[in-house]
């Protein structure tokens, strides 16, 4: 009911933002909504360029939705677009990558299109994050791709978008994406290297060593059976669930079925008892 909300709000004239839109969600009537409440640009996160990744992570997405979003909402008045990916998720390969590259030049041909007949071309942002590993999802035992392949990844990415025109490439910091590996993989030994790094954010990973440990503790794989330190946490979430959901995306390249809200009991999330 959010063109519901939307028309209220209007009446108020109270204007309505979002950080990101799902492409499939847009629809011709709510991407004038957005124009109306004054948005000039607009953010979709298609998350991956392939379709064999967008699968694997279940983002149920396909590259005509995102591009249906982006002529609706082009035609409706939004002239900038951000774009959010990931890099560096599970089983990624170059040509992956380069499929970033290739659908950003889609979207730009979509807008350029839309820009000629209002007499302005505008521009695409192709913004780009390092894959963390987090604890309760199909992926907490999957290792962070290494420094040197994720590098690479992103000399080949910023050549590619170099040479498209109205692209910009915004990538996050690799340090900092490896702090947060090590952060939300790890155990009650990082408290005092997190109480003497407080307010000193770039000396967490060199103080590592003073307390024996090493960053690539934390960023490796894990063993499906290894006790995990997030383990302790009570969670609704069933491992077992888990575990068939990571093996369902990245060895059978399947998509879950969707929430059944309601008499399931299938991941644990739902407490019908």
């Amino acid at each position: 009911r959010l063109e519901t909300l939307f028309h209220r709000l209007e009446q108020q004239s109270r204007r309505l933002s979002f950080s990101s839109l799902r492409a499939d969600a847009v629809s011709e009537q709510f991407a004038g909504l957005l124009v109306v409440s004054g948005q000039r640009q607009a953010t979709l996160a298609p998350e991956a360029g392939s379709q064999r990744l967008r699968d694997l992570i279940n983002k149920n997405l396909t590259e005509e939705a995102v591009l249906h979003a982006v002529r609706l909402l082009a035609e409706a008045g939004i002239r900038d677009l951000k774009l959010y990916f990931m890099m560096g998720l599970p089983t990624e390969e170059m040509e992956d990558v380069e499929a970033i590259a290739t659908l950003a030049a889609k979207v730009v041909g979509v807008l350029e299109e839309a820009g000629r007949k209002r007499g302005s071309l505008g521009r695409v942002v192709v913004s780009v994050s390092t894959f963390v590993p987090k604890p309760w999802t199909p992926f907490q035992w999957v290792a962070q791709e290494g420094k040197k392949n994720l590098q690479k990844r992103r000399n080949v990415l910023k050549k590619l978008c170099a040479s498209l025109s109205n692209v910009a490439l915004r990538l996050d910091s690799l340090r900092e994406a490896r702090v947060q590996a090590v952060l939300a993989r790890g155990g009650r030994e990082l408290a005092q290297v997190m109480v003497e790094s407080a307010g000193h954010g770039g000396r967490f990973l060199r103080l590592l060593s003073r307390y024996g440990l090493s960053a690539e503790r934390y960023l490796g794989a894990r063993g499906m059976d290894e006790e995990l330190p997030w383990s302790v946490v009570g969670h609704p979430l069933k491992v077992d669930f888990l575990k068939m959901e990571g093996i369902r995306g990245m060895h059978k390249g399947l998509n879950s079925p969707p929430c059944r809200l309601g008499g399931c009991s299938r991941c644990g999330a739902c407490d019908h008892g």
